[in-house]
């Protein structure tokens, strides 16, 4: 949701500046959309927008006439459909009633392309809780699921002026989102005024797409352009990475289709008016797609790919396009190009003390937390654990016997130290802010495997006093050399062992744990908590940022 804000752009934009047209729909046979490039989403599920509409697939909602012109239509009307998306495992039921009908389109699978520009002459709808949109989803979700494998709006408008103003004006919106999960994903753009309102007559809306940039169009003029320097996406690499932003160019450098709906109410419009005269529609000329003859590009809509070609068209699109219609003096809005990462070091080359401040009793006050280590074993079961000469922490496990039989756990951690004495503070850490931590936050560490049994598993934990314990069975590295491990806090807190209870976030005594099933001789160190958070969060969204702070209490 953007806050309404002119843009003027004088220039007007040669599109006749080496495009050539790769796929298009000029609407020229009445009925139904065209099955071969179109298909209909059929639900009610409300666009993750809570958005009041069931979209369905009867022609009175979406048709092209004997003129040429595509018609997506609203209508004032209760109907009965799936509750869930399309692509949901668990589609299509349950049903939901809503009281509007409409209609969404989309190329999935029949055109989808990399790169190009993008041109729809359309004629939007007016009214209250209106909100038409011509935009672009992944169609492979290489990067995972929304916004990791980002979205594209060409153009979105909501409540336009009709027979009263809804507050919002002849506006049109150009959008990417991208980033972290929800909650805290990156949604930038721009509004640009049009000057006339967009639903009494039809305007081109376009929008050009390379390696580098993309940039948006209303009738020629160039309003907006986003750099590959800001977008980013934030995604699990696996236990030897982490969290990562997937590539510079992610997550817009994958295939994507074109989508056009009507959407009626929702987030960021609001309620819909009743009572209508008549029935709101997008009217569509053309869709056309275009790509640069100039550079290397892959068929738009083949579902086959050659790598080779593909690694060759890669390279040569590391750059703008060389048919970009470039307004020079259209400011770039570049973000971060990566989260905001707070990162807390528990253990280096020794425990760590760590030092916050905090309001007490309405004054900030600096408390200090060391980090102390510890050690468990079962009977039958010996734990050797202490730092070594240069401060890593050594550790081995050993049966106490040779002859022993029977279950082998020993186990070592890192505590909070006793708080007990410190007035308002208690023993432990809280994970604060919600999803950076429960979505975005993990645990990672630097392992040296000296001498592991083959049988012998390593699971890390983090607890809340047991039973309240989160665990996660890693994968053993290769021995004699130094390997960087990764455990997501999401998997800590999905995860309990027999007879155990979740984790509290609010109440972490332990905040690394690592148990050994069998015999071992390993070294540890590097020990830290992350957590990512959005770095220019919009007012509306939740968990603007992620923090390890003392556990609160009453103290002596």
């Amino acid at each position: 949701a953007l806050a309404p804000a002119e843009t003027s752009i004088d220039r007007i934009v040669d599109v006749d500046s080496g495009w050539t047209l790769s796929w298009s729909d000029e609407f020229e046979i009445p009925g139904g959309p065209d099955s071969e490039y179109w298909s209909h989403e059929v639900n009610c599920w409300g666009g993750g927008n809570h958005e009041w509409q069931c979209y369905t697939d009867q022609l009175d909602n979406s048709y092209v006439d004997e003129y040429g012109f595509l018609h997506i239509v609203a209508k004032e009307e209760y109907y009965s459909g799936p509750s869930l998306q399309d692509d949901d495992p668990a589609y299509p039921r349950p049903f939901v009633y809503r009281p509007y009908t409409s209609a969404r389109l989309r190329t999935k699978d029949k055109v989808d392309f990399r790169y190009g520009r993008i041109e729809v002459r359309a004629q939007l709808p007016a009214g209250k809780g209106m909100w038409p949109a011509i935009w672009m989803l992944p169609t492979d979700w290489v990067y995972g699921g929304w916004p990791s494998s980002g979205e594209i709006d060409v153009m979105e408008a909501v409540n336009l002026a009709g027979n009263g103003f809804y507050g919002w004006g002849n506006f049109v919106h150009g959008t990417l989102h991208y980033g972290l999960p929800w909650p805290q994903w990156e949604n930038h753009g721009k509004t640009y005024f049009m000057g006339v309102n967009p639903a009494d007559d039809f305007h081109e809306y376009a929008m050009e797409w390379d390696g580098d940039e993309i940039r948006w169009y209303v009738d020629g003029r160039h309003y907006q352009t986003q750099t590959y320097e800001g977008w980013y996406n934030y995604i699990w690499g696996g236990q030897e990475t982490g969290f990562v932003v997937a590539t510079e160019r992610a997550p817009f450098d994958q295939r994507f289709h074109l989508l056009l709906n009507v959407a009626v109410g929702g987030d960021w419009p609001g309620p819909p008016d009743s009572g209508w005269d008549s029935d709101r529609e997008m009217v569509v000329d053309y869709v056309r797609v275009y790509r640069c003859a100039a550079d290397e590009y892959d068929d738009e809509y083949d579902d086959e790919y050659d790598d080779e070609y593909d690694d060759e068209y890669d390279d040569s699109m590391d750059q703008v396009s060389t048919c970009a219609t470039i307004d020079p003096a259209v400011v770039a809005h570049d973000d971060a190009g990566a989260p905001g990462i707070n990162d807390y070091l528990v253990y280096d080359d020794g425990t760590e003390t760590l030092v916050f401040e905090v309001m007490l009793g309405g004054q900030p006050t600096i408390v200090e937390n060391s980090l102390v280590t510890g050690s468990f074993a079962n009977p039958g079961v010996i734990v050797e654990s202490e730092p070594d000469s240069d401060g890593t922490w050594e550790i081995e496990f050993r049966r106490a016997g040779t002859r022993h039989h029977g279950e082998f756990e020993g186990s070592v951690f890192l505590s909070s130290e006793d708080m007990s004495d410190v007035p308002g503070i208690a023993t432990g850490f809280a994970l604060e802010g919600g999803s950076g931590w429960t979505t975005n936050g993990e645990l990672e560490f630097d392992i040296w495997v000296q001498r592991i049994h083959p049988h012998t598993k390593l699971r890390v934990k983090m607890d809340s006093g047991y039973p309240r314990v989160g665990v996660v069975e890693i994968e053993v590295p290769q021995k004699h050399a130094w390997h960087h491990v990764s455990v997501k806090v999401a998997d800590l807190l999905a995860n309990q062992g027999p007879g155990e209870l979740p984790l509290d976030v609010n109440n972490i005594q332990n905040v690394f744990v690592l148990e050994s099933t069998g015999p071992a001789h390993i070294w540890l160190n590097k020990i830290r908590l992350q957590c990512a958070f959005n770095t220019e969060p919009e007012w509306w969204q939740l968990d603007k940022t992620c923090e390890l702070a003392p556990r609160r209490g009453s103290g002596h």
